[in-house]
């Protein structure tokens, strides 16, 4: 299969449960490419056994995380049809955000900008020494695979933080519409009411 587009009527297996991060992610890029989630049945697997109902054909693609797809790629294993990271679509979006309960951002706005900002200072250590990140990691047991592999993955992730806000609000307008127009939303929600409910500047 070289695409989303060839895999309609197929199973695909995800990791993290129906509904969880890898799923949504399938669920926009096929909104992306004009293709339906319901043309695709979906089963719900933990990530270390994708790989072995993939080889055994329970599913005919999987959703994961790049760290663990990345993987089965290098191995030969499988092939890559989508990426968060590298695709054009997707590459400028955020993966991953900071959160806080809006009861803590509403009462103790301090609290929350100690943490932001020690974790914004963090993004920079990152993004200036990959190779000292890497080492931590893989020396604490924090990742799975080799420093080769690790320093790979580190190297396609922009990892500086978003000092104004605008690239974070901006990944966010975009999930918002897609996660409504494939109905992992509500029909029914206010794009414009939930964003500002739930970015805090």
């Amino acid at each position: 299969y070289k695409g989303f587009s060839d895999l309609k009527g197929k199973t695909i297996g995800v990791s993290g449960g129906i509904g969880g991060v890898p799923m949504n992610f399938a669920y926009r890029a096929l909104y992306k490419e004009g293709l339906d989630n319901a043309d695709y049945e979906w089963r719900d697997y933990p990530a270390p056994q994708l790989l072995a109902a993939l080889e055994k054909g329970e599913i005919q693609a999987a959703v994961t995380t790049e760290h663990v797809s990345f993987a089965w790629i290098d191995s030969g294993k499988a092939r890559l049809i989508r990426s968060s990271t590298y695709d054009d679509d997707f590459k400028d979006e955020y993966c991953c955000l900071l959160t806080f309960r809006g009861e803590l951002a509403r009462n103790e706005p301090e609290v929350v900008e100690a943490v932001t900002r020690a974790v914004m200072k963090a993004t920079e250590w990152v993004a200036n020494n990959k190779e000292e990140t890497v080492d931590i990691l893989v020396e604490k047991g924090y990742v799975m695979g080799t420093k080769e592999y690790n320093l790979k993955l580190l190297h396609g992730y922009d990892y500086l933080a978003d000092v104004d806000g605008a690239r974070t609000r901006e990944s966010l307008e975009i999930a918002i519409k897609e996660m409504k127009a494939t109905g992992i939303l509500d029909e029914a929600t206010d794009e414009s009411k939930l964003l500002e409910r739930i970015f805090f500047d």
